[in-house]
């Protein structure tokens, strides 16, 4: 079964995200581009190999599995109206990281019912401020890539903004570096480290406050 049809995630959500590739489907027949069966057959087949991690990212980054529907089929359709851009440079993963995380921003914008906190500017200003993590028991790091995460850690995460979630998985998860964040997020440089630092101590305060000891 193609992973876009169901995935499970965390033991418990479970997602039929059918509609992006249907929306997908449906866009392609009206475009008439000569070379679009071939262009569509290779997506797919891309799009197959890493659509977990995209599920996850989109999952982490939302906090709730109707908003990562939302996000995973607009990424979709982006991708695909973009893939002509796609050189095998990077992997198709990371590619497809960057068109998830302007894809939420535009979303975002477009929807005023999202409380996004300085999408475009940040409100922590650009300062470098140190991002130090004393206490690697609060690395969300490794924290975050344990497969079976306790209650308090899902509730810590969750309780960060979508920003901080947002920033925590493209820096200490998915590994990418400030600069491409930077451009990722449209934020400046500085945005992307100072922003990074708060969630970081914001998570590490959440996870004590839900009594986790690691």
């Amino acid at each position: 079964m193609p992973p876009w049809k169901e995935t499970d995630t965390a033991g418990s959500a479970r997602i039929a995200g059918s509609t992006g590739i249907s929306r997908l489907w449906i866009w392609r027949r009206r475009t008439r581009v000569a070379d679009s069966e071939d262009r569509l057959a290779a997506f797919e087949a891309l799009l197959e190999e890493c659509w977990e991690p995209l599920w996850k990212y989109a999952y982490h980054t939302t906090g709730n599995v109707h908003d990562a529907e939302d996000l995973l089929s607009e990424a979709t359709m982006e991708g695909f109206r973009s893939f002509h851009q796609f050189r095998g440079e990077t992997t198709m993963l990371r590619w497809m990281y960057r068109v998830m995380t302007t894809t939420r921003i535009d979303m975002i914008r477009r929807n005023k019912r999202h409380k996004a906190e300085s999408i475009s500017s940040g409100i922590w200003g650009d300062g470098e401020e140190s991002l130090d993590v004393p206490d690697d028991r609060y690395n969300p790091e490794a924290i975050l890539l344990d497969s079976t995460l306790s209650e308090p850690v899902a509730k810590a995460f969750a309780a960060l903004t979508e920003d901080q979630r947002q920033i925590v998985v493209l820096a200490d998860i998915e590994q990418f570096e400030y600069e491409e964040i930077s451009k990722m997020m449209r934020i400046p440089l500085g945005t992307v480290k100072s922003r990074l630092h708060r969630a970081r101590t914001a998570f590490r305060n959440a996870l004590r406050s839900e009594g986790w000891n690691g």
